[in-house]
């Protein structure tokens, strides 16, 4: 009995990735081409493009703010099913959307089921692998989660190359993104863990320290602002305004918007571990000071690409983009 335990965690562990691998490359196929789509192939205008984001926001933050406590109350893994329904269903209503408020009401839906999602995978993967394997699990979750994303943006890129009705084809990939969710809401709920002695499921104590005495923390508190503010100045850039500056006011083809997406991701995986290694020789402060730098030398290949207008032919521009991404990723780790 005790040599099964092991193999059964396992099993779970990898269902509960493979579907996450499946849900980030449906992610993967409309991440780069979200506020391109409503903005101009829905014709809605960026203030609305800009809109479905605000939306997406702050229902992530109101989301998170409930999801953790919820979590700690009812157990991870309903949190997560609900998350993973919610984003299904946000998906799915922006696909037919051609007006505001059904594009509203996608971006809010999407919002939750990150928000809700992402309170509770802490839980959810805890509960699925040994104690001594959780920091592993961890680390592979990220990588499952970019690989996913850099995957489904070079298949959307492929899929939409040449299209003369990029709209219709979008339609589609948000459906498709929609159904991907899916298989990760059924294996959610499906390594929950057995109830306890008590009639309740593991994790579902309450323990732990709520958010208010978090914030009692004064470095915590500035830390949680930090982390906000890079959110809001970085991390949101690279869905909802780069890849509309790209083909809006560089010419950039949705094709290479998706290329840019994925060098991203995938540099984002490369450069985990040689970050890890390298960051983990210097003192917590420097590594907390770099990440800005390397934000603001991202940005800078960027601001040259968008200046050049063509003079310095389409490679040059090309080149900087792709500098742009993968100088972004190392920021991230």
């Amino acid at each position: 009995m005790s040599g099964a335990a092991p193999d059964r965690m396992g099993r779970r562990f990898t269902a509960l990735m493979a579907c996450l691998l499946l849900s980030s490359a449906g992610n993967g196929l409309c991440f780069p081409f979200t506020a391109i789509y409503i903005s101009e192939l829905l014709g809605l205008g960026p203030g609305i493009a800009g809109g479905y984001f605000v939306a997406m926001a702050a229902a992530s933050f109101a989301a998170a703010l409930l999801g953790g406590p919820l979590a700690d109350r009812r157990g991870p893994h309903r949190v997560g099913v609900l998350g993973a329904a919610a984003l299904a269903a946000g998906y799915a209503l922006l696909a037919p959307a051609g007006s505001t408020v059904p594009v509203l009401l996608s971006g809010g839906c999407v919002g939750v089921g990150f928000g809700l999602f992402y309170a509770s995978i802490v839980g959810v993967v805890d509960e699925a692998v040994p104690e001594s394997r959780r920091r592993t699990a961890f680390t592979l979750r990220h990588v499952v989660n970019n690989v996913g994303i850099g995957a489904g943006s070079v298949i959307a890129g492929l899929a939409l190359h040449g299209a003369d009705t990029p709209t219709g084809a979008l339609r589609w990939l948000y459906v498709a993104n929609a159904a991907a969710a899916l298989p990760l809401l059924v294996v959610t709920w499906a390594v929950r863990p057995r109830t306890g002695p008590a009639g309740k499921p593991a994790g579902a104590d309450g323990a732990g320290p709520g958010y208010r005495t978090l914030l009692r923390s004064r470095p915590m508190a500035l830390l949680i602002c930090a982390q906000a503010l890079f959110a809001i100045v970085g991390f949101t850039q690279i869905e909802a305004t780069v890849p509309l500056l790209m083909h809006d006011r560089m010419a950039v083809t949705l094709g290479w918007v998706s290329v840019v997406t994925a060098v991203n991701s995938f540099a984002l995986v490369v450069l985990q571990p040689l970050g890890r290694r390298w960051f983990e020789r210097l003192p917590e402060t420097v590594c907390l000071a770099v990440g800005p730098v390397l934000w603001a030398v991202a940005f800078g290949c960027g601001l040259l690409a968008a200046a050049l207008d063509g003079s310095g032919g389409p490679a040059l521009r090309y080149a900087l983009l792709i500098c742009f991404a993968v100088v972004f990723a190392a920021r991230a780790n």
